[in-house]
């Protein structure tokens, strides 16, 4: 009797287990194919607005709260701080987005520190970062050692700057061969000597990215700047001339992001008109 007992009273509590067991795997199921839903419903409104707009925030917000893990959505919530000039709020959410993939975003931060919040300082720790956690790697289009140079370069501090967009180079020749386009490497090669008062050797990289980029502005300014430092004015006069037809044009640094931020040393429409009105008044 007591072993009838027993036994019955262990095939209840195997059968109520197993039960339970099997309820637990289907509120799993439910639950999955409820985040699913709403992460379809959540990507759908998200594609529907501007990034600038209040409703796309408002959906990017819900959506983080079934999938906060996702570094690609905070990422996401951020640029459009960027973009519009809200960066400390921005890095808020690509700092989430580097806390949960760091291989993914480190150089994508660094690159944003660079370009659009001035923190050269802590770009450099975060590209350097990426260099051990993924080797040198193209952010923007360019390595990481291009925009370490650029970083030294904002920070005045030129010997670095040079070692950087030299080896930069030399990584790239390697991986791509001697006749890759370079205007960009060269033109800072080009502000490195010139902020060394190497004139002459500053105007040989100028006149290299000129070479690839014959509308090259910037390019044109600063060798104008050159020269007339050189003495060599009616060289000065014809290049800011020409500078300022191609600026009119549209003609500057090409970059995607430069839409919204200029790039270092990237020159505005009217330092060039302010600079041939000063020249042709001491005419």
């Amino acid at each position: 009797m007591k072993k009838t007992t027993a036994f019955r009273l262990f095939a209840i509590v195997t059968f109520c287990s197993c039960f339970l067991f099997s309820f637990a795997q289907n509120q799993k199921t439910l639950t999955k194919i409820e985040k699913d839903s709403l992460w379809d419903y959540y990507g759908k409104q998200i594609s529907l607005h501007s990034m600038y707009s209040v409703n796309y925030q408002h959906y990017m917000d819900s959506f983080l709260t079934i999938a906060n893990n996702k570094a690609y959505l905070w990422q996401q919530k951020g640029m459009p701080c960027f973009k519009s000039g809200k960066y400390e709020l921005g890095m808020t959410y690509l700092d989430k987005a580097v806390e949960i993939a760091p291989k993914k975003y480190i150089n994508y931060r660094a690159f944003i520190k660079c370009i659009f919040t001035k923190q050269q300082t802590s770009a450099i720790i975060d590209f350097k970062t990426g260099q051990k956690l993924l080797g040198e790697q193209y952010e923007m289009d360019h390595p990481n050692n291009f925009w370490i140079s650029v970083c030294y370069l904002q920070l005045n501090q030129l010997d670095s700057a040079k070692i950087y967009m030299e080896r930069c180079n030399k990584w790239e020749q390697e991986l791509k061969g001697e006749d890759k386009d370079h205007r960009l490497n060269a033109f800072y090669l080009g502000i490195i000597e010139y902020e060394y008062c190497n004139y002459e050797r500053a105007i040989q990289y100028f006149d290299k990215a000129l070479a690839w980029y014959s509308n090259f502005s910037d390019a044109k300014y600063y060798k104008a700047e050159c020269c007339e430092r050189l003495g060599r004015k009616e060289e000065q006069l014809a290049l800011l001339t020409s500078a300022l037809a191609d600026i009119k044009q549209g003609y500057s640094i090409v970059e995607d992001n430069t839409i919204y931020e200029n790039y270092p040393y990237q020159i505005k429409k009217s330092w060039l008109e302010m600079t041939l009105e000063n020249l042709n008044k001491k005419e």
